[in-house]
């Protein structure tokens, strides 16, 4: 008899079983997940990573992190629903797949901890809504992350987040940039650097049109010196007295392999550009597009060692809290 109790358990306890009830009332797209095994579990993978990330928070930053996490259940049965956008069950297993998997990519950076002790998490929002056309219907949505110091304890960090959450409604595209149509956006980031006074952040934002191909894709990084509330400057990182612009650039191309490749001004002016330098301990990250005229997934890159840079740095502080070496 014990040994069918425990093999009863053993059945139960295997068994795939979303992260919420399957027993209370249930949208749709929920009692496809409960009825779907591999789609409860990828439901309760999702909530695991997510559980983690709340461990790491205070009560105020599981709150910011709880509200992202239910506007993404909102996006996910609107983008997913067979009833409002038409799509057949086979259908919408597929989308409800492609969803948690892109959901898991996101929370595997839900917190961040640096080592100055902070803990910065990922503020969100989103939104999808169908559209009905005469030529069919179409899905537009939006997706913007943007980082968040759990707890400020300082008002530099008080600030830095009101900074972030503005930069973040800033990034939004122009109305007309699909023709008066509802404008498809999604914006990420990722922390690149963080010391006592220095934050840096690399930011992609995609612009895209629910009715046709047209496409847009930035990438910029924000430098933020805590200590002024402001944006890192040239004259933070260059003696502007040198040619540091001349041999950034060059030193840029080198790294990247583009050394022999002929480059027009706008790169040249884009490398020496605060907005895509992204800090390092091992040296100065220049974020900046592909050679070609279509927009890369991801933003070609190159890091110059600051040794390579030493003679051009400048004797600001915050040089040496950003590049470790004297």
């Amino acid at each position: 008899m014990q040994i069918l109790i425990c093999l009863a358990l053993l059945l139960f306890s295997s068994a795939p079983a979303a992260a919420f009830d399957c027993r209370a009332t249930l949208s749709s797209v929920q009692q496809l997940v409960c009825a779907h095994g591999p789609l409860s579990v990828e439901d309760d993978a999702v909530d695991s990573q997510f559980q983690q990330g709340l461990l790491q928070l205070s009560q105020k930053g599981q709150d910011g992190l709880k509200e992202g996490r239910d506007k993404w259940y909102a996006l996910r049965d609107t983008v997913c629903s067979r009833g409002a956008v038409g799509m057949k069950a086979a259908e919408q297993v597929s989308c409800l797949e492609k969803e948690y998997a892109a959901r898991k990519g996101t929370l595997r950076n839900v917190v961040t901890t640096t080592k100055t002790g902070l803990s910065i998490f990922r503020a969100e929002h989103m939104a999808a809504r169908v559209l009905l056309r005469p030529e069919g219907i179409t899905m537009h949505r939006q997706h913007i992350a943007w980082p968040q110091i759990d707890d400020p304890q300082t008002p530099q960090h008080v600030a830095w987040n009101a900074h972030m959450t503005k930069l973040a409604a800033r990034t939004l595209p122009d109305p007309a940039f699909c023709g008066g149509d509802p404008v498809n956006i999604s914006r990420d980031y990722a922390i690149r650097f963080t010391s006592v006074n220095v934050i840096s952040v690399a930011v992609t934002v995609e612009s895209s049109c629910p009715a046709s191909v047209k496409k847009e894709r930035r990438h910029f990084v924000d430098n933020r010196v805590l200590s002024g509330g402001r944006a890192l400057s040239a004259a933070d990182l260059f003696d502007v007295t040198t040619d540091w612009k001349h041999s950034l650039s060059a030193l840029v191309l080198e790294e990247a392999g583009l050394a022999a490749v002929e480059v027009d001004d706008t790169l040249n002016t884009a490398i020496t550009k605060p907005s895509r330098w992204a800090l390092a301990e091992n040296g100065l990250t220049v974020v900046f597009d592909g050679m070609d005229e279509k927009p890369a997934a991801a933003p070609r890159e190159a890091t110059v060692p600051w040794q390579k840079l030493h003679r051009y740095l400048s004797a600001y502080p915050v040089v040496r809290v950003v590049r470790g070496a004297e």
